[in-house]
């Protein structure tokens, strides 16, 4: 997995296309966040071959530590 740089990514629509409805199937209750335990899930389903190691480092750089991630920190990420 490559390194995240410390400038905001730039999303652009077709990243939004891409990640939006993969990240809709486990936001449970609509609410435009999941689980950051899911995260790992989330990048499977994304065709991602991620180590438990490399979730976890990004959910302590994407997150803010409520237990959630939300869309935007998802979207800023992907």
């Amino acid at each position: 997995m490559a390194e995240r740089s410390s400038e905001p990514l730039e999303t652009s629509p077709g990243d939004k296309n891409e990640v939006e409805p993969v990240f809709s199937k486990f936001d449970a209750n609509g609410d435009g966040k999941i689980f950051a335990s899911k995260l790992g899930v989330v990048f499977e389903t994304l065709g991602s071959d991620t180590t438990a190691e490399e979730v976890g480092r990004v959910m302590s750089e994407i997150h803010n530590g409520d237990g959630f991630v939300n869309l935007k920190e998802f979207i800023d990420f992907h």
